[in-house]
């Protein structure tokens, strides 16, 4: 990471990490730095200049995730002040069914796709609408509480699920684009 310290980005340059909740980093995420980590990267990057993203996805809908995921969503703003985030996506757990016996396979004690999936439109495996949207509305809520200014976007889900989880719908994907890059381009 410490290559990029004195890169000529021009403050144009979202670097961007993945989080999840605690219980998950440590079950699912064995190999991967944990959240205190990622967040002091994304400070240690923020302190260079760049803009800083965080991605939750994939969330997964497990016993405790509505407190999980605010646990998770407060420490964002121990590390990183909003100004300095350009966005913030959510996304739930989605895989093409092949993959179901596999992630069973290779990770045996791995209880992610142990929740209730239907095939979506799309061809993955996806939990309910209902599932979804609340679990959206709810991480969006939390960091709207406390950082109204910084972009909450869904990560491949449909106009409804925007709507009932976000309230409202930035069209297709360029609307998205669009939103993105009217934060980053703001300053």
């Amino acid at each position: 990471m410490d290559r990029l310290d004195n890169l000529d980005h021009g403050g144009r340059v979202v670097v961007s990490w993945s989080l999840n909740t605690d219980e998950l980093t440590r079950s699912e995420e064995t190999r991967a730095p944990g959240i205190t980590q990622r967040l002091a990267a994304a400070r240690r990057c923020r302190d260079w200049g760049y803009r800083i993203g965080f991605h939750f996805d994939p969330m997964i809908h497990t016993p405790g995730w509505e407190e999980g995921y605010r646990k998770t969503i407060d420490r964002i703003f121990d590390y990183v002040a909003p100004r300095d985030i350009a966005w913030i996506s959510l996304g739930t757990l989605r895989f093409m069914p092949a993959l179901k016996p596999i992630i069973e396979d290779r990770w045996p004690a791995s209880k992610i796709t142990t929740g209730e999936f239907i095939i979506g439109m799309d061809g993955k495996m996806r939990y309910f609408k209902p599932i979804r949207i609340d679990m959206y509305a709810a991480a969006s809520s939390r960091i709207k509480q406390l950082a109204p200014e910084v972009p909450v976007y869904l990560c491949m889900e449909s106009e409804e699920v925007w709507r009932k989880s976000l309230g409202f719908y930035p069209g297709d994907n360029e609307g998205v684009s669009d939103m993105l890059n009217a934060r980053v381009f703001q300053q």
